[in-house]
């Protein structure tokens, strides 16, 4: 559904004062009933269009919000998500219905992480039934994660849903303009394997886990260039580092030469930025003294692998034969 600019909020916006950031540990009863509201849109219509033709008293489509309780009953260790007063039941109400109140009670009052949670697992089922034809072209899985997207940007909450995950916005115009972009590129099949390991970077940095972050970060871009390597048959060892597939790729001008100059800042960008990162904050030992790697590493780490995976993959779809 189409988001309308109301007059209230070009307002808040007017009078906001601080500089614009995002937060990560509350999201807002607002925010959560609005997400409720873009979820619903595609629960009502895959409940509609997966009625059985046959309908009989009582017979029930798919309800998405009621799968969703069953999973996270199950993932969350809970018999029950919460207890609510029991209304008196009449003829029609089912335990579809049960799952599905208790369901969206949750939703509104559960945990951050737990929002995200429910928000992930609902998608899942939206996507699915996207994929099946249950929804349409004013109502699909695509617009929904569009309308959720704006919420948490609009309500300044820094979380964003791509790729079938939750992922960290940090700041709304590098993840726009880097973070998109690469998983964009990475969703190709042929990059499957680069594509999960930059996914888990970013579920770890969710989670706080930051020396884990950087570890798949580096993960990431080097699977990103093996993968080059493999389909473009240029020849590598299996245990080569990044700085060895950084010179692989060099040497076959993989990235664009137009000057010595900036073939040798790229070498030094390349070399110097994520492989150097990881190794000395999370790849090695720690030694006597404990090394902390801080929320601004891990984020610089994130943001500079999706930098240079976006520039790789993009220079070897360059290299191929155009579409006749």
């Amino acid at each position: 559904m189409p988001v309308f600019d109301l007059f209230s909020r070009k307002k808040s916006d007017a009078e906001r004062s601080t500089p614009d950031v995002f937060c990560y540990d509350d999201i807002p009863h607002p925010l959560r009933i609005q997400l409720l509201h873009a979820l619903d849109d595609a629960r009502q219509r895959i409940c509609d269009r997966s009625v059985p033709a046959y309908t009989a008293i009582g017979t029930e489509g798919t309800d998405i919000f009621a799968e969703a309780c069953l999973v996270l009953r199950r993932e969350l260790g809970m018999g029950r998500l919460v207890e609510i007063k029991r209304r008196v039941r009449s003829m029609s109400d089912t335990r579809t219905r049960d799952l599905c109140d208790e369901f969206t009670f949750f939703f509104e009052n559960c945990e951050a992480d737990q929002v995200l949670d429910s928000v992930q697992i609902v998608m899942a089922f939206i996507e699915k039934a996207d994929r099946n034809g249950l929804l349409d072209y004013e109502c699909n899985a695509s617009t929904v994660t569009s309308e959720i997207n704006q919420r948490f940007l609009e309500h300044g909450v820094g979380y964003q849903y791509q790729s079938g995950q939750i992922i960290v916005q940090t700041n709304s115009l590098i993840h726009s303009e880097m973070v998109t972009p690469a998983l964009t590129l990475l969703a190709d099949p042929r990059f499957a394997g680069a594509n999960e390991e930059f996914l888990k970077a970013h579920e770890h940095y969710r989670h706080g886990r930051l020396a884990e972050c950087l570890v798949d970060c580096l993960k990431a871009f080097e699977s990103t260039m093996k993968i080059i390597c493999d389909l473009k048959d240029w020849t590598y060892k299996p245990t080569d580092t990044a700085r060895s597939l950084i010179e692989i790729c060099l040497r076959n001008n993989l990235v664009p030469t137009f000057t010595q100059q900036q073939l040798t800042s790229l070498r030094t960008l390349l070399e110097s930025g994520i492989p150097t990162v990881r190794n000395k904050k999370a790849g090695h030992g720690q030694g006597a003294n404990q090394q902390q790697v801080t929320p601004n590493l891990a984020r610089f780490g994130l943001h500079l692998t999706a930098a240079v995976v976006t520039l790789l993959v993009d220079s070897f779809i360059e290299t191929l034969p155009s579409a006749i």
